[in-house]
């Protein structure tokens, strides 16, 4: 843990003298597998909210905005989709959302952490029967190389998963982006975390890095933002790629459920960047502002 934390309490460092900072009032459970340590603790403000090798993962308030933009942009973009494949699934909430879907015939989810699926069954009781939906293939195995491998072809794939230097690093590489654009129908649709734009290191991936790897093997490339309270900076980005869907157009306009953060109007505006993004993205191939 962060020497900015201090004893008892929980959080994530952003920068060297920049923490957000959680008072527990209990720790639920903690799991260390081969890949990783799983920390659900109990708040008042935010619920439960889970950490992932001390990095905020998910929480059950703040987390609105994140999973609705990522699901409902290329979801309500092209064609219904009918088969989905989602890296990142363990705690079944993705899950949920995308099956919202009556269109979608068949979801893979996938987490290579079986220890954590495990321990979400059993604190996530509410999202744990999503994955015993029978269009869903439930796998734990490693993403990258089910992407690698599978015959299969998909409408949309969804990468939810750690920063790039966690176990999740084998999915931010140029080979991974065009193992996804081999299984992807001509107007499928790939969507990755870009992470957080304003805190930015040197030594790690960062958004506009994110962007290259996707813009160079997907000619419609877009980079969105949304707010929560719950990152580092309060500000996240999304990475949409596509062969032949450009996703800033807007949506069908057709949720199938009550949304609390996504609108048709969030669809096109969350599209519109922050100058300081522009700047960085302005010379990154495929970076088209407008």
């Amino acid at each position: 843990m962060s020497n900015l934390i201090p004893k008892g309490l929980y959080g994530e460092e952003y920068a060297e003298d920049v923490a957000f900072v959680l008072k527990p009032k209990k720790v639920i459970s903690s799991v260390t597998s081969k890949y990783q340590t799983s920390t659900l603790i109990e708040t008042e403000t935010f619920g439960r909210v889970l950490f992932q090798d001390n990095l905020i993962y998910i929480a059950d308030k703040g987390n609105e905005s994140i999973y609705e933009l990522y699901i409902h942009v290329p979801m309500q973009s092209g064609a219904p989709k009918k088969k989905v494949l989602l890296i990142g699934a363990g705690d079944g909430f993705g899950i949920k959302r995308i099956l919202d879907y009556k269109s979608v015939e068949k979801l893979v989810a996938i987490d290579i952490d079986a220890d954590f699926v495990k321990m979400a069954d059993e604190f996530f009781p509410e999202s744990k029967h999503y994955k015993s939906d029978p269009r869903v293939e439930f796998l734990t195995v490693d993403g990258a190389e089910y992407v690698k491998n599978t015959k299969e072809k998909f409408d949309f794939v969804l990468v939810t998963v750690g920063d790039p230097f966690t176990v999740s690093h084998t999915m931010f590489n140029s080979e991974f982006v065009k193992n996804v654009s081999s299984i992807l129908n001509p107007d499928g649709i790939f969507a990755i975390d870009g992470f957080m734009p304003y805190y930015t290191h040197e030594d790690v991936l960062n958004y506009w890095d994110i962007f290259k790897l996707v813009a160079d093997e997907f000619a419609k490339t877009k980079i969105s933002t949304s707010t929560t309270p719950i990152m580092p900076g309060g500000l996240v980005s999304f990475v949409f790629g596509s062969k032949t869907i450009d996703v800033a157009n807007g949506g069908r306009n057709d949720l199938p459920v009550k949304t609390y953060w996504y609108t048709p109007e969030i669809h096109k505006s969350c599209f519109v960047l922050p100058q300081f993004m522009i700047d960085k993205l302005r010379d990154v191939k495929g970076f088209d502002q407008k």
